[in-house]
């Protein structure tokens, strides 16, 4: 019986020592991750955008311009709004992230054609907030 019992705390001993590692070393790995983490040429990220056949065709993406450390994206308005809310947000997200780690201090504005009006407002920490297109009115 006591054979059981000493394998047993055994394993808690060892399984407590397994957590405290983890716990020690995740961070650590997050840090050196994050160190090393890969530059994107902000040319190479509007190409890869522009050739993205889904953004054109799901999304609505018509252009992609860069103006200085301004990414411009232009959609359809038309089909931007048939993606669903979450997706859209997730989306510009993803954009702002990418564009921000590999432009210093660079801003991303989600635009509907033909007038340029904004789609997206993003907050101090990235996140972002869809506006609502206003339709001219009618007089």
């Amino acid at each position: 019986m006591k054979s059981v019992c000493g394998v047993a705390s055994r394993a808690r001993q060892r399984w407590w020592a397994l957590a405290v590692y983890s716990a020690l070393m995740v961070p650590m790995t997050i840090l050196v991750l994050t160190a090393h983490a890969h530059w994107i040429p902000p040319d190479q990220i509007v190409a890869s955008l522009r050739n993205d056949e889904t953004l054109r065709t799901r999304v609505g993406v018509r252009s992609i311009e860069r103006q200085g450390r301004i990414l411009m994206i232009r959609v359809d308005p038309n089909l931007w709004t048939t993606v669903e809310p979450n997706l859209r947000r997730e989306l510009a997200e993803n954009w702002y992230q990418v564009w921000r780690h590999n432009v210093e201090q660079g801003i991303v504005a989600v635009l509907a054609l033909p007038d340029d009006a904004p789609l997206v407002n993003f907050d101090a920490s990235g996140n972002a907030r869809l506006l609502n297109l206003e339709k001219p009115s009618v007089k």
